[in-house]
Formats: C-alpha cells, structure tokens, sequence
C-alpha cells in the first residue's frame, strides 16, 4: 500500500495518511469575520527586514515578510539558537512516549495519551481537537482533557499548546515570583511588550516597570517552538509566516482513514462564496479541506456542526456516484482515486464543505531541498503560515519556481509578466485580502501552476500555459475565475471553479492584452458558477484589427450551477461573438450539466451588446457539442442566431445529446415532422443559422 501523503511538511500521525495541519496556521473565525494576532510595530519590519537581508535571502523584486515568527514583535526574540544544536537520533514523539513510560498509566489512558500525542506537530503543538479524541477512544471528555494537561507537563516545557500563548505560559518558570502576572502578561500584552510599551503595561498589571522589564527578559527566554530541537529546521531562505491564526469553529469537522484504521483529523478552512439576491451579490462564508492519498481506497466521515439533523445529503459531482452513508450528523463515503468534491447538507449549498482529495504531491520540495535552500536560488518557499506580500504583490522572475506549503496563506497577488519558465506549485491559498487574482500570467512563456487554491487566475498575451489542478474560488463582483485573454496553447486539467463571475472564458484583445486565440483546452475539470457562464467564448476583440478564436476544446466536464437572470449574459455553454471577432472549431465533448437554479443550456450568438463591444462578431463556425447530458428541469429556452448574412452562426452539430434521458436527434421517434428537432431540445434557431444538425 502507498503511503497518503500530506501537504504540510512533518505532521506526526500514526498513519501513512497526512491530513493539512500546522500550528502556524490555524483559522480563527466566526461567520464571515476573521480575528488575527496584532502585526509588529513598524520598527520591527524594520528588524525582520534587516535580518532576512543579512541572511542573503536573494529574491529579486520582492523584500522580507512582516516579521519572522508567528507572534506580534517576534523579532525582538532571538530564535536563531533553536536551529542549532539539534537533535537528530531521536524525534520529538519518542521522547514524549518515553517520558510517559515513566507515569504508569492504565492501559485505557495509555490509548488516549498516545492519540494525543499523535496530534502533537514537530514544533511541539496541540492541533488535535480534545472532544474528537474523547470520541475516537470511548472515553469521558474530562478523561482527555486529564491527559492532555499531563501531557503539558512533559518536557520540553510548552509542548501540547493550542498556541503560542499557551505554550509561553506553559514555560513559566516554577520559582517565579509572581506567576499570575506573568501569565496576564503572555496573555494580552505580547504585542504591547514587543514594541516597548512597559510603562503602559505596568499601569495596567499594577507592577513596578522595572518588573514588568524583567519579565520581558524572561519572556524572551522562551521558546515558542519546544519540538524544533529534534529536528532539522530548514535554513531561513523560508518565506515565514506573518502571523499566527487561530480556528475557533467551522461547519464541518472531516476525518480520514485507510484500511480501516484510526480516524485522522483534516483541517477544515473557511472560504467565501457568492450568493445573488435580488441582483446583489452576497459574501457567505463556507469551509474548505484537502488532503492527499494513493494507493488504497480512503474512507473519508464528514460531520456537520450546525445542523440539527442531516434530512438530506448529496456529494458532487452526481456523475461520480457517491452515496453517502448517514449516521446522526455524521456521513462517510470511500473515494478510490483523487476527486474535488461539494458536500452538501440539508440543500444548502452557500454553506458546503469543498473538499478536495488530491494526489500525492510530487511537486513538493524534498527535505534535503528545504534544509539547503541557499543553494537552491530559484526556489521560493511559503512555509505554512499567513503571509503578507509587500506592495500586495510578488513579481516572480525567469526560471523561478514559487511553492506554497498546504497550510500557507499568501495575501496578494503573484505575477508572472514577461518571464519565461515559471513554476507555481504548492496545496495552500493565492489570493489579495479583497478582490483579485491569486496568479496572474501576462506576456510570458512556458508557465505552469499546479495544486494551488486561487481567487482567479487570469493569462493575457501569453503562450504554452498549463494549470493543472488549480482551485479557484470568488466572491465578488467580476470574479472570473479562469480567464485566457490573446494567448495560445494553454490547457487546463483537473481544475475546480466555483466562481462569482465567468468561470472559463476565452476573449481576444482585452485589458490591454492584444492577439487572438488558440489552441485552448480545458478537460477533467468542475465548474459552478454562481453567478453568469460557466464557459463563454469570444465576446472581446479588437475591432479595428479584426481578432480569431479558434480550436477550443472543453471535455469530460461536470457543470455543477449556472445561475444568471440576465437573458443577455445565459448559456452553460456561452458563445456571444462580438467586437468583429471569428469563433471557429470549438469543440464540447463528454461534458455533464447537473439541474442548475436559472439559465439557459446553450446559447450561440453573433452578439452586439454597445456596453462591452463596438461592433458585433464576424461569425461562428464548425461548433460540436458530443456526448452531452444535461439532467434537469430549470433550463430557459437555449438560443442560437446569426446577425445578418454576413456575419452568420453555421455548422452546429449536436452528438449525442442527451436531456433527462432522451437522445435528441434529427431521426427521434415521437417528433413531428414539422418541428425543428431543436423544439424538443427547447432551443431557438434562429435566423442567420445553416447546417445545424442533431445525432
């Protein structure tokens, strides 16, 4: 059997199965707010940028993050002895198990302490859930949280920790004279101690300055990462995390196992989707997990937190055939290969659980990678963690690969814009703190991104593009998700999209992009649009200088929601030509439509709309939609028309379509020979249309 794989570095489970948890990053919200610890004072950037400078971190374009460890003015601690003297002949959990030798626990206490201690990071970090514990070992909830605070106890002093104010207040020393003080301080003074307050926090505490001085000499005593001296931390060319993030709650707890073994925790992440009411849009907030597995099948149990019961329970894309199974709040379901999947509990689909189950990730940077990265100058590495970009954007250089860790947030914006041989890799999240683009690809060659987790990925004026199992997720008005603007050879493979907006589109000149397009492919992939098309083709050009879009392939798609009630901007598969551009040889094959809330199948236009184009298109040629099932009962009327007989939609072919079950063909039993065969489809064809034939 293969070993499951995670997209953290070094999680400690007892399992090959690695769920994406870190104490670096842990979420903490509620609804649609977020609450992070305090950022340094300016003068600690300054700090962490000296340091990251003196240590030769070589990145062109692009200086050190805020600060250089998870807690508000970390800077002002020196950590740089924790890398040193490590220890490698034995691992932080070893050391844990031996000390527990030593308390002589029933065999009962024993199972739950060592489950315990499997939820403990190399860093020394609690990132278990005590009640999932409980639940797991069939004992009293006070029965594990006992352990835990045993556990605590343990050396090095800190281990166990939800974060890193407990682990500080953990490494009080035993002979300090005010310990109380001492841990108000840790608990709401941190951020205040770091940027030189004492005066401020000797009112508040009651002490003497001088006190509360000698308490920030011992503070900084501390080590905010006991478990680091068991292992080989890699080298500062990292790109650390900013801050450290707390998860208060989420919807959805989701566990994994393989082979009928433990249930593991993955961590689930808050994401924001779009809903449109009245014409507005509307920012809900539903939640995300990942994880990678090979090899045998994972048994994969989600529970969902805010329901009541679960009356009713669906796993998409249908065409995967998954059925739940459904105990209490809980349902499990076995996946045999890697699937991006929507749980949905109870109809709601603004509060669903993305889930997706990737494949082992061969893109990650080995350990040997990692701990050497001074050698490795065209390697960017996110560490797990928030990252804050300078200016909110990175332009990334010629030959440069950028891999954010499963784990890693990174606030803004990466670029790509004139560079050749650009790597984009990782498990974690590309995306601006409001609206825009995670990645953006602008007259460059040869770029890939791969596993990511975006708000949008746009490509303008560029060539030989591959996305792979990019994830892209929007909320706010324009959201596209995967734009190609004038450019060529760009394919798309495995990719997810729920989008506030488009989430395929193929245009020519626009945004300053110049060019027409081709050679454009998009397969194995999902698409939800929340609001507008799913896929639409060739709506800009360049009117003056007339553009082409031609051999554009979509196949074996599953389209999960398309709602619009704009009639100009409907169609899961949207065709409007304007701006005098020429749609040719575009190709829809194996794709299946699942029931979506308001819009129309198909619609095919030589489209003229004077609030995005000057001119209408000059023609749509040679369209094949093959093998194409759409099972539903809210699709509008579908159109197809031409604008004039010189600027004509000619030579549709239908093969295979299949609505609800009935193939619709020209040959149909049961169709009038005075109906159009696309009557029965309820498509309009209308004038300005030739050669549309149905098989």
């Amino acid at each position: 059997m293969k070993c499951l794989r995670c997209q953290l570095p070094r999680f400690p489970i007892a399992l090959p199965l690695w769920p994406s948890r870190t104490p670096l990053l842990e979420i903490n919200y509620e609804d649609d707010l977020f609450s992070y610890d305090a950022l340094p004072s300016e003068s600690a950037f300054e700090e962490a940028k000296e340091r990251a400078e003196a240590k030769a971190y070589d990145v062109t374009g692009w200086s050190a993050p805020r600060h250089t460890l998870g807690i508000a003015g970390a800077t002002e601690w020196d950590f740089s002895r924790i890398q040193d003297d490590c220890i490698e002949t034995e691992t932080l959990h070893e050391f844990l198990r031996l000390q527990v030798t030593d308390l002589h626990l029933s065999a009962c206490d024993l199972g739950v302490m060592n489950t315990l201690i499997d939820n403990v990071t190399d860093d020394g970090y609690f990132v278990g859930d005590v009640g999932m514990v409980a639940f797991e070992c069939d004992v009293e909830y006070a029965c594990a949280e006992r352990l835990l605070e045993a556990l605590q106890r343990l050396q090095p002093r800190g281990v166990g920790a939800h974060d890193v104010r407990e682990c500080l207040k953990l490494q009080i020393p035993d002979d300090e004279p005010h310990p109380e003080v001492m841990s108000e301080l840790i608990e709401g003074y941190l951020d205040d101690l770091a940027q030189g307050r004492l005066p401020a926090i000797a009112r508040e505490l009651g002490v003497p300055v001088d006190e509360v001085a000698r308490m920030k000499r011992v503070v900084r005593g501390m080590n905010p990462r006991p478990g680091s001296a068991f292992y080989q931390r890699p080298d500062s060319r990292y790109v650390i995390p900013d801050i450290i993030v707390r998860r208060k709650g989420s919807d959805f707890t989701v566990e994994v196992r393989q082979a009928d073994g433990p249930w593991i925790g993955v961590d689930t992440y808050p994401v924001k989707v779009d809903e449109v009411v009245d014409a507005r849009h509307n920012v809900r907030v539903a939640s995300m997990a990942y994880f990678d597995f090979d090899g045998a099948p994972v048994e994969v149990r989600v529970c969902c937190l805010k329901a009541d019961a679960i009356d009713s329970c669906r796993v998409r894309p249908l065409s995967y055939g998954i059925t739940p199974s459904v105990d209490g709040k809980c349902l499990t379901f076995t996946l045999d290969r890697p699937r991006n999947l929507s749980v949905e509990v109870n109809g709601d689909i603004f509060h669903n659980l993305h889930l997706f189950a990737g494949a082992p990730d061969a893109n990650r940077p080995s350990a040997k990678v990692l701990k050497n990265l001074k050698k490795h100058k065209n390697l960017i590495y996110f560490a797990p963690g928030l990252h804050r970009l300078p200016g909110d954007t990175l332009r990334v250089p010629s030959g440069t690969t950028v891999y954010v860790d499963g784990g890693a947030r990174v606030l803004g914006t990466l670029i790509a814009d004139g560079v050749r041989d650009v790597r984009f890799f990782g498990r974690g999240e590309i995306h601006p703190e409001g609206r825009g683009a995670g990645i953006e690809i602008r007259r460059s060659r040869n770029v890939e991104a791969d596993g990511v987790i975006v708000t949008q990925i746009p490509v303008g004026e560029s060539d030989s593009v591959r996305i792979s199992n990019v994830k892209s997720i929007s909320s706010y008005g324009w959201g596209d998700g995967m734009n190609v603007f004038a450019s060529s050879n760009v394919s798309y493979d495995g990719v997810f999209c729920r989008n506030s907006d488009d989430c395929s589109t193929v245009y020519a000149t626009r945004k300053g992009f110049r060019g027409g397009c081709r050679n454009i492919l998009m397969e194995n992939s999902t698409l939800w649009a929340d609001v507008a098309h799913p896929i639409m083709i060739g709506l800009h050009g360049n009117v003056e200088q007339p553009d082409t879009i031609e051999n554009v392939t979509y196949r074996n798609i599953d389209i999960l929601d398309h709602c619009e009630k704009q009639l100009d901007y409907q169609g899961c598969f949207g065709i409007s030509c304007g701006d005098n551009n020429l749609v040719r040889d575009i190709t829809f094959d194996n794709i299946r439509v699942e029931d979506f809330r308001q819009g129309q199948l198909v619609n095919i236009r030589i489209f003229f709309n004077k609030k995005y184009c000057l001119a209408p298109g000059r023609g749509v040629y040679n369209v094949l939609f093959k093998d194409i099932d759409y099972r539903g009962t809210r699709s509008e009327m579908s159109v197809i028309a031409g604008y004039d007989d010189s600027r004509p939609v000619s030579g549709i072919t239908f093969e295979n379509l299949r609505i609800n079950g009935v193939h619709i063909a020209d040959d149909m039993t049961g169709k009038p020979k005075w109906y159009k065969t696309g009557d029965m489809a309820r498509i309009f064809i209308g004038e300005h249309v030739d050669n549309v034939v149905f098989k």
